[in-house]
């Protein structure tokens, strides 16, 4: 079962070579940890696999935006996979 609208799905270049950051995606204009939240559990040894997996998201060329944003969601993509990897839960 796939959450995923079809819609959303990334095209199909960025699906073959793996990068669904194909092209650079707007910065959103919420912080990562303003509200409303999402929460998910997940056994402690798919961590580094989760991390690797969202690790695109800290390069600055994965984003379009302003100097000031795009340095502000890498930074708190960074921030969120060190949370990830130690297990840092709120």
């Amino acid at each position: 079962m796939s959450y995923i609208d079809p819609q959303d799905e990334p095209p199909d270049a960025a699906r073959e070579s793996g990068d669904m950051f194909e092209s650079p995606v707007p910065v959103p204009a919420a912080n990562i940890d303003d509200g409303p939240l999402r929460c998910v559990q997940f056994n402690e040894s798919y961590a580094r696999y989760f991390a690797l997996a969202i690790e695109r998201m800290a390069y600055y060329d994965a984003w379009t935006g302003t100097d000031a944003d795009v340095q502000r969601v890498t930074q708190q993509v960074e921030s969120f996979i060190g949370d990830l990897l130690t297990g840092n839960c709120p």
